[in-house]
């Protein structure tokens, strides 16, 4: 078996974590924004994708760490967006309402 089919760096097992990965990131930030913080819990997503609690704590070891990674999601999207927004903007007014309108949105 080659490295790249076994798990390697790039491989099909490291591929196959992050997509595991980024889905409970997803269903994390679902319960956030649907039903609040209390809602987020290892057993709630690992419900809503077929793993036993415990399965979850493969890809995170705690629930802090998983919100944590749902944090940096927030602001890696938040960034995009500003970016986007101010991007064909010279610097100035027009750009800071760009960015406020993209803020709020």
């Amino acid at each position: 078996m080659s490295r790249a089919s076994s798990g390697g760096p790039g491989g099909h097992r490291a591929r196959t974590r992050e997509r595991t990965r980024t889905e409970l990131r997803a269903v994390a930030r679902r319960l956030l924004a649907e039903h609040g913080p209390e809602a987020v819990t290892l057993r709630a997503i690992g419900k809503e994708l077929g793993l036993v609690p415990s399965g979850v704590y493969r890809y995170y070891p705690s629930r802090e760490e998983l919100l944590s990674a749902v944090a940096g999601d927030l602001y890696a999207d938040l960034l995009a967006r500003l970016t986007e927004a101010a991007g064909p903007l010279p610097p100035g007014p027009r750009a800071l309402r760009a960015l406020a309108a993209a803020y709020r949105e």
